[in-house]
């Protein structure tokens, strides 16, 4: 305890009935000393209907605006010895505390009132402790490491709207935009205003499965605040389906743009979309592809950040290696309009036949690493380049562990053995294709072709050896496959069982 005050430096603040329980309010008074903070019976003080604190003007003026002018300005208060504060009991404490000296547990539960407190008394070092620990908070990867539930974020990004807290917002959108996935699964993602959900979308660190995905989002939002006179007024033009904009329609799988095309809030998209999509498909089958302008780049961009752990470009026929490689290299790096010229040259010769003769591709594949991404799913895409889509799946993302590639016809033995090898982390893939309801289960025509993987059957017990040691593969899925015979499912098998059978030997 310090030394004590005088008369002249003390000032006794008076609370009355201000618990945030009021039901388990006792009737009685307590007179403190903020100079015995350290041992405040805190329950008791919380449960009182009086409490009287004793504290230092001096202190209060140097830690608090609030008080500072209270004390020094021209208010009749200034003179008084006895101070009555209308506010909740447990935060003017944790206020008080802080001013002391005492260290002060913030939550996601008591942030808000904390920071509230703060700004009321204008306590400024208790803003930038705040500050602080929202920034710490909201910047770890996952929603476990926040436990902060999407009504809160509302409420905070409304808070800091109306009093110009600057921080609140920026974090509030950047937090939800790195887990939007989660967000959208949230009951009170329809509650989002207007302009939260427009800055999470442009947020750079935007992170979701697919654009169908956040298709998806968006229209169950525009479906429940289609016609909200709040949602009009909030928009830039007063149309709210301006929101559906913000997705990148030429990204989207042709089949679901189809099924959407009788959908009120979408329907005048969808025919934009599948115009998109057939050109994406008839430049497909041009070589060289065509450049694409700069003021439309993003429109064709694959969204990937530091914290995708998932990519669904499933049914996304009309999407090609070139767009896939040009997407992960602008990802990976700040691009301007000359630099991303450049890299258009180079990854045309990555569509190439013969790609392996041009280094400087392999150049650019080095400088793309997504260490996040555990799971791709191309499913139905018929990549002519396979062995360059592999060669890129390896070198951007070396902790896969998840490729589903059903329904993929071009997708060949050879070309798993090949996965295997370049993704060492990889331990389930999915090679599943159609199985016909007429035909008895398991049983699917999608290739005659064995010439591909014709060196596997016959490969040596030696080669399988060199090849696969450093395999981490415990589920390969073949339903369906009618390319393949028993020799090729013994050698499929040995994938699975041949770290096992080494460390045997």
């Amino acid at each position: 305890m310090g030394p004590s005050i005088t008369d002249e430096e003390t000032v006794v603040l008076e609370l009355q009935g201000l618990s945030s329980n009021e039901a388990e309010v006792t009737p009685n008074e307590i007179s403190i000393s903020a100079e015995a903070i350290t041992t405040w019976n805190l329950p008791r003080i919380l449960t009182s209907q009086t409490v009287k604190i004793q504290v230092n003007r001096h202190r209060l003026i140097q830690q608090s605006s609030y008080f500072c002018s209270l004390f020094e300005g021209n208010f009749s208060e200034s003179t008084f010895k006895h101070l009555p504060i209308q506010w909740n009991l447990e935060i003017v404490i944790k206020v008080l505390q802080f001013i002391y000296g005492c260290p002060l547990d913030i939550t996601s539960i008591n942030f808000l009132p904390i920071l509230e407190g703060a700004l009321f008394f204008g306590v400024e070092s208790l803003l930038l402790e705040c500050e602080a620990w929202f920034r710490r908070a909201s910047s770890g990867r996952g929603v476990a490491s926040f436990q902060m539930s999407l009504d809160a974020l509302i409420e905070l990004w409304n808070f800091g709207l109306d009093h110009a807290i600057d921080f609140i917002p920026e974090l509030c959108k950047g937090y939800v935009a790195r887990n939007f996935a989660w967000a959208m699964s949230c009951n009170s993602f329809i509650d989002v205003p207007y302009h939260f959900l427009c800055a999470c979308i442009e947020h750079p660190h935007l992170t979701i499965n697919s654009e169908k995905k956040l298709c998806e989002a968006l229209l169950l939002w525009v479906s429940n605040n289609g016609e909200s006179s709040q949602c009009s007024l909030e928009s830039s033009n007063g149309c709210y389906t301006d929101i559906l904009r913000k997705v990148r329609i030429s990204l989207l799988p042709l089949s679901f743009v189809a099924g959407k095309r009788r959908n009120f809030y979408f329907s005048k998209f969808a025919d934009e979309s599948i115009r998109s999509i057939f050109d994406l498909m008839k430049d497909k089958q041009m070589s060289p592809p065509c450049p694409i302008a700069d003021d439309v780049f993003d429109s064709y961009r694959i969204r990937l950040t530091q914290y995708s752990e998932r990519i669904d470009l499933s049914g996304c026929i009309q999407i090609t290696p070139y767009f896939l490689f040009l997407s992960l290299v602008s990802s990976s790096c700040n691009m301007d309009p000359s630099s991303r010229r450049e890299v258009f040259e180079r990854l045309i010769k990555f569509e190439h036949p013969k790609w392996n003769c041009y280094p400087v591709s392999k150049e650019l594949l080095s400088t793309m690493s997504f260490e996040s991404v555990q799971e791709l799913d191309v499913s139905k895409n018929q990549w002519p380049r396979v062995d360059a889509v592999i060669k890129c799946i390896s070198m951007s993302f070396p902790s896969l562990k998840l490729l589903k590639a059903t329904h993929c016809l071009n997708f060949q033995m050879k070309t798993l053995c090949d996965v295997v090898q370049n993704c060492p982390q990889i331990i389930e893939i999915d090679l599943t294709v159609d199985i016909s309801s007429v035909i008895p289960a398991r049983v699917s025509v999608i290739s005659t072709s064995t010439e591909p993987y014709q060196g596997l059957e016959n490969a040596s017990y030696k080669m399988l050896k060199e090849r696969m040691l450093s395999s981490n593969l415990t589920k390969l899925t073949l339903e369906g496959r009618t390319d393949i015979n028993g020799k090729t499912v013994f050698n499929c098998l040995r994938i699975l069982l041949l770290n096992d059978l080494f460390m045997n030997e």
